[in-house]
């Protein structure tokens, strides 16, 4: 797993344009306390193959269906899992939830600190909902015009 430093870089692996915006005003900000990120992690065995398809379809098949985690913060060994999401809802909850236990067994030998979600805005019912879930939450607002 590739680790990079935790600054603005020219391309985050699998990141969306949307996201990228988000990414990056957390990056310029205080909350950004981490030694470096990881992005795109695979995480879960993915579908769309049969014990009788050939290994490179297999193999093909998993890349392309596993779940991605956007970015895994890491202080020294230990790991926070991000997902970025414009405008977070409840669908960011079962993202990193999944996320979290699916690390668990994916990354035994890598402790998982937090789960964290980084958005530009959400609502203060999904603020309960995360903070009942012990999920943290970063809002790092929108674009000024």
């Amino acid at each position: 797993m590739i680790v990079y430093p935790p600054e603005i870089l020219r391309k985050y692996p699998h990141m969306m344009a949307n996201d990228i915006v988000i990414w990056e005003r957390f990056l310029k900000s205080e909350h950004n306390t981490f030694d470096g990120f990881s992005y795109d992690i695979h995480v879960g065995s993915g579908r769309g193959f049969t014990d009788y398809d050939p290994e490179w379809k297999v193999t093909l098949a998993k890349a392309l269906t596993a779940f991605r985690i956007d970015a895994v913060g890491w202080h020294g060994r230990f790991a926070t899992i991000i997902e970025v999401k414009p405008f977070a809802g409840l669908s960011a909850l079962g993202q990193i939830t999944a996320y979290g236990t699916l690390w668990q067994e994916f990354f035994p030998d890598r402790p998982l600190e937090a789960l964290l979600i980084i958005t530009d805005s959400t609502t203060a019912d999904v603020k309960k909902v995360y903070q009942a879930n012990s999920i943290s939450l970063i809002e790092v607002g929108t674009s000024s015009p």
